[in-house]
């Protein structure tokens, strides 16, 4: 019973799809096949096309109340929009910035170590600097940059 339920269903979805063009060759092999021996399918589908057809020979209808929007309200709701667009995409910058610089502090770890003892005072900040830039760097130890101070 669940099978012949379904076959129908399918029978009557292809005979939908028929109206429209858009049916293949098999499946309107299978529709056909299908309302030749199921007698309320066939039924269903001689209604749909009687139905159809009156829809699309039936004369159009003026309305008799024409119905407008005003634009305005419109140019308001896209400046609203554009405007909350914006918004957004400078959040999503500024937060993928602050992640950004945030990542990059703490990729390096001497970096991190380094920045920790920083709110000591001044004195420490130029020590830790000199010793930054007076150490000695893989490049100039090999000669490939030649004698390049910092």
């Amino acid at each position: 019973m669940r099978t012949r339920a379904r076959r129908c269903d399918r029978a009557r979805e292809y005979a939908s799809v028929r109206l429209d063009g858009e049916l293949s060759d098999f499946e309107s092999t299978l529709l056909d096949s299908h309302i030749e021996r199921c007698p309320s399918c066939r039924a269903f589908v001689d209604d749909l096309v009687g139905v159809t057809e009156r829809l699309r020979t039936a004369p159009l209808e003026r309305p008799l109340i024409v119905v407008s929007l005003p634009q305005r309200r419109f140019a308001a709701l896209r400046t609203m929009q554009v405007s909350a667009a914006a918004a957004a995409v400078v959040s999503v910058i500024g937060i993928g910035a602050l992640f950004g610089m945030l990542h990059a502090s703490a990729t390096s770890p001497a970096r991190t170590a380094k920045l920790g003892s920083m709110g000591e005072g001044k004195r420490e900040f130029r020590d830790l600097r000199r010793a930054v830039l007076t150490a000695p760097h893989p490049e100039r130890q090999r000669g490939g940059l030649g004698n390049l101070s910092v």
